[in-house]
């Protein structure tokens, strides 16, 4: 039988079809009916004649299988990423660069995630800029989220293998490289894109590139609206026609050149798979190198290629992937190509009876024949078809297949300038007048088929229905047909319209909305590129005006700047809060105002309210009022477009009921930016929102920190700070517990505690919406805010924190000093507003003398008071290490009482006990003694300066107290006037030293220190020798001063 591939591969690429619109559950039924179907018709005799019947059969159970084996091993595993933050090893393959940002096309090779697939290929969108060409492997913190529902929704991803996208931050370059091949198809696009650029400037050298690698990146939004208007986008994405002109070219130039049939069939080849490099293996390129490879075979063995079964081999090679079929430019490539085999040649001879010229009969056949086999994917995925293509198509296509060849002798010529100059000349020339075709096409009001009306499914499934009738009955004449179908498809048509009078739509992107009825339209939001695709496609396929552009702030986006450049709408209105900021779009009218009521057309009003990056639209259209903005959820008809799926849904109603067109899936985003504590939490912690501006400027401190975590009500807000590290990382750890569910601690708690932490990057992590609900964490240690505009952003941004975050602010070992740094006092003064500010000391010495006595009973051992007193004099008053000494001496003393000799054998020392150890021997005039413990704490390695600096401080308190109690002072004085709380053993021990040494003796003392300080921070002598000296000295002013 001929044609055996034909029948295998366009019966498995018509089941996946099908299949990629549904579930997997599906695709199991589906195969069940298949194999039921073809064992009975292999176990019929006069069935399995029909031989056909059974090879579609075996065809469509050869999806089935691919597809349920496709979802299990590779859909379905990497779901288990979406929603989740991770930290992720990627090397770059692609380079998408944007007005904001940057897409990066990534292989990861390692996914900090247990029982996830570690390499996948994704699409990372980053500010970062890691250059034209990316030759590393980077590491990155990553967000993940579904590219679609399905491979259609997902406009091709899936048949690359990308089901998932992500959001990249804080991206690094580790010290790793990426594969050569991947760096090297990289370098090679760019320096092509360079080429290009350098010698061709602007749109001409930008189309020149799409001709070759498919890359429209430089290209001018202007310009690739003109293309689409036209319906010459096909001739930028690199297909069949693009390889057909480069391997005909090429191969017709080497046999000319008489090298043997293999010789130029191989080196053809190679160059086909080169080329595909360049193109970026994409699904169209492949299927249609493929279909090169076969002809080239069939020449390398003298064998004549049947064009509808090599097609046919093409597309069952390619049904491997199961999700191949969804990419738009492979189904359009395919039936481009089918039609050309099989309708083109009919409509060829048909028109050579009327003696057109050879050369506009096979164009326009070709034109006419593909628009007519890709209506029904042009409906699928675009809603529209441009009829102007028919003409702009048969000037562009030559044009094109003369700057491709043009372009491609320009790179070869490279070392030849004399020849690139005349390529140049000639792909400028070419170039130039495809962009002046389109333009001037385009500006003629190019007729546009709007597919999208509400009976158009029906209308087109009718029509081929009647020809698939026509087909196989083949009894009554094609054009009686063809005239019933057509009536068919303008009634229908025309039905469509007169139900869609008096409807209205809104259109709902991941942060916009388009609301029109059948004549106007209004914009509320940022549209982002998929919002823009489509609002772009509405508006101009229904010719409707844009009356009114409602923007949240001043900073005018690209994909904003360009809709208004592709439509032109009458106003747009800023806030005007900051216009500097704003790129003047496109428009009739630019309004700036925070508070507007409008009646943009007859039966909708709007009123338009900015304050304070909060903005909200509301709109009274059919007696319905829906409030848009970044502050309302779905709930009464409102909505949010943060937080629903990227592709854009159409809702539709008629009077006070909304109906919808499409299914909206709630994606975990949270609705809403309330900012900070709704009513409702506030009253169910006791608080009213006058309560929480009372004490809105107040630091807390540990006991009223301690209260708010006990009753189980958090703040949104902490700054964290004081002299107390336990206490910090204690309450901090609270924090955590009370926030998020320790089963999603790894998705929930983002942790900065590294040099070069960017505020940018905080405040995105402080914006995810949490996995599985609950809070989420963000906690960053010793910020510097070092930087005015830092400052500036925090105190923004915490007048609007979000319900589901928490942010904590916490200092360790950066200082946080009020007094002489006047920042931190704003800094404090926001948190304190938006949340709580913390200040956790040192606790006093009572306080820590309960603490070391009860937490001694609660191990099992006795602690006296006294010896509680004498543990922190021995140990300091440091809380980490007074308690990891209980724990010790309290294991000691299981049961038992801890007493003072058991902690002068077991306590670890700390500095301060130390020096007080060697002022005992200064005081004595013991210098050996004194020597001895200086050599001790040498050997437990303090170093001079710190042990030099607490004996200072030792003899400094000396004098204070012998100067108070001269003066007739008592120790509680003393205390409080010097602010000794907290430390009574460094008071107990001063008073006691004092009174053996006279004042005149502690001032020659305080002499020899001071020229101690000077001489360790200004001579090279070693500084133990000069402690020493000092020590020394000391001693003899003690003996000679008792």
């Amino acid at each position: 039988m001929k044609r055996v591939f034909a029948h295998l591969g366009f019966s498995a690429a018509v089941m996946l079809l099908i299949l990629n619109f549904f579930s997997v559950t599906f695709a199991y039924i589906a195969l069940g009916v298949v194999l039921a179907a073809l064992c009975l018709v292999l176990s019929v005799p006069r069935l399995r004649q029909g031989v056909s019947v059974w090879l579609c059969l075996v065809g469509a159970v050869v999806a089935c299988v691919t597809f349920i084996v496709g979802v299990h091993a590779t859909y379905l595993p990497q779901q288990k990423l979406i929603g989740q933050t991770a930290q992720v090893q990627f090397y770059v393959t692609d380079v998408r660069r944007g007005a904001e940002k940057n897409d990066y096309t990534v292989k990861t090779t390692a996914i900090d995630l247990p029982g996830v697939p570690q390499n996948i290929r994704s699409t990372f969108s980053a500010h970062a800029d890691l250059g034209d060409v990316p030759d590393g492997i980077y590491t990155g913190k990553v967000t993940f989220a579904s590219t679609g529902e399905n491979g259609y929704a997902a406009w091709g991803k899936f048949s690359d293998g990308e089901f998932l996208s992500g959001k990249a931050s804080r991206v690094r370059k580790t010290n790793q490289s990426a594969p050569g091949s991947a760096v090297a198809l990289i370098q090679m696009r760019h320096a092509i894109s360079s080429r290009f650029a350098a010698v061709l400037p602007g749109d001409r050298g930008a189309l020149a590139t799409a001709l070759i690698t498919g890359s429209k990146t430089n290209l001018s939004v202007g310009a690739v609206s003109h293309f689409r208007t036209c319906g010459a986008t096909h001739l930028m994405a690199v297909s069949g026609l693009h390889l057909s002109v480069i391997v005909g070219s090429l191969y017709w130039l080497l046999r000319k050149l008489r090298l043997p049939t293999w010789l130029t069939t191989v080196l053809t080849g190679a160059v086909l798979l080169v080329y595909d490099g360049v193109a970026g293996f994409s699904a169209s390129v492949v299927r249609a190198s493929l279909m090169m490879a076969v002809l080239l075979a069939a020449r390398l063995f003298g064998r004549k290629a049947d064009g509808l079964n090599s097609l046919g081999l093409a597309v069952f090679m390619l049904c491997t992937d199961p999700f191949a079929v969804t990419d738009v430019s492979l189904q359009l490539s395919v039936t481009s190509v089918l039609s050309l085999l099989t309708l083109s040649p009919v409509l060829n001879k048909s028109l050579a009876r009327l003696h057109i010229p050879k050369f506009l009969r096979q164009s326009f056949s070709a034109t006419v024949s593909v628009l007519l086999y890709t209506l029904p994917f042009m409906w699928l995925s675009f809603g529209q078809t441009a009829l102007l293509s028919l003409l702009s198509n048969l000037v562009l296509i030559p044009l094109a297949q003369v700057a491709m060849i043009a372009a491609l002798l320009m790179l070869l010529f490279t070392p030849l300038p004399y020849l690139v100059y005349a390529c140049a000349v000639v792909v400028s020339g070419t170039t130039g007048g495809m962009l002046w075709l389109v333009e001037k096409f385009s500006a003629l009001g190019a007729p546009i088929v709007d597919l999208t009306g509400p009976l158009t499914c029906v209308a087109i499934a009718g029509v081929l229905l009647l020809f698939g009738v026509h087909f196989l009955l083949q009894r009554q004449r094609l054009g009686v047909t063809a005239a019933v179908a057509c009536a068919f498809y303008l009634l229908t048509s025309f039905a469509g319209l007169a139900v869609e009078q008096g409807n209205a739509y809104l259109c709902i992107g991941s942060s916009s909305a388009l609301l029109y009825d059948t004549h106007y339209a209004l914009l509320v939001g940022t549209p982002d590129q998929s919002a823009y695709y489509a609002y772009t496609r509405i508006l101009q396929n229904r010719r409707l005006q844009l009356v009114a552009v409602y923007l949240p702030d001043d900073r005018v986006g690209y994909y904003t700047r360009a809709l208004t450049a592709a439509v032109h709408p009458v106003n747009v209105l800023l806030p005007g809060g900051n216009t500097a900021l704003a790129v003047q779009p496109e428009c009739e009218h630019l309004l700036t105002a925070t508070a507007m009521d409008t009646t943009p057309w007859q039966g909708v009003q709007v009123q338009y309210r900015y304050n304070k990056k909060r903005y909200t639209v509301s709109v009274t259209c059919k007696g319905k009022r829906l409030v848009l903005g970044n502050g309302t959820d779905l709930n009464g008809g409102g909505f949010t477009g943060r937080g629903w799926e990227a592709r854009v849904h159409r809702r539709r109603f008629n009077g006070s009921v909304w109906q919808a067109k499409h299914r909206c899936r709630y994606t975990g985003m949270r609705q809403g930016t309330g900012g900070g504590r709704t009513a409702d939490s506030y009253a169910a912690a006791g608080q009213s929102f006058a309560d929480k501006e009372e004490r809105s400027m107040a630091v807390i401190g540990e006991k009223e920190l301690r209260a708010q975590l006990k009753s189980g009500t958090l703040s949104h807000a902490y700054f964290i700070y004081g002299d107390e590290g336990y206490l910090k990382d204690h309450y901090i750890g609270q924090i955590k517990k009370k926030a998020v569910d320790p089963a999603f601690a790894d998705f929930n708690i983002h942790i900065y505690e590294k040099d070069g932490t960017q505020l940018s990057d905080v405040l995105h992590d402080a914006d995810t919406f949490p996995m599985m609900g609950g809070s989420n964490l963000v906690l960053v240690y010793d910020f510097p805010f070092d930087k005015k505009a830092d400052v500036e952003d925090i105190k923004a941004y915490l007048k609007d924190v979000p319900d589901t975050t928490v942010l904590v602010f916490t200092y360790q070992s950066l200082p946080v000093d009020t007094k002489k740094e006047k920042r931190w006092n704003s800094i404090i003064k926001a948190f304190a507003k938006a949340g709580d500010a913390v200040e956790l000391n040192t606790r006093t010495q009572s306080d820590l003398v309960k603490m070391l006595v009860s937490g001694a009973k609660k191990r099992g051992a006795a602690l006296q008071t006294d010896q509680a007193r004498y543990l922190i004099s021995v140990v300091g008053t440091d809380m980490q290490t007074l308690l990891h000494e209980l724990d010790k001496l309290s294991a000691f003393c299981k049961d038992g009482e801890i007493t003072a000799a058991v902690i002068d054998d077991m306590a670890t020392k700390c500095l301060q006990a130390r020096v007080y150890d060697l002022s005992k021997f200064i005081l004595k005039g013991d210098t050996g003694g004194a020597c001895k413990v200086l050599h001790t704490l040498f050997e437990l390695g303090e170093e001079p300066i710190p042990i030099a600096a607490v004996l200072i401080n030792h003899y400094v308190d000396m004098y204070r107290v012998k100067c108070a109690k001269i003066d007739g002072r008592r120790a509680d004085d003393i205390a409080r006037y010097y602010n000794y709380k907290g430390r009574d053993f460094v008071l107990n021990n001063a008073m006691r030293d004092s009174a053996k040494l006279s004042v005149g003796a502690l001032r020659r003392s305080m002499q020899v220190l001071d020229d101690l300080d000077r001489a360790l921070k200004s001579t090279a002598v070693d500084a133990k020798i000069l402690l020493e000296e000092a020590i020394v000295k000391l001693s003899v002013i003690a003996v000679s001063g008792q």
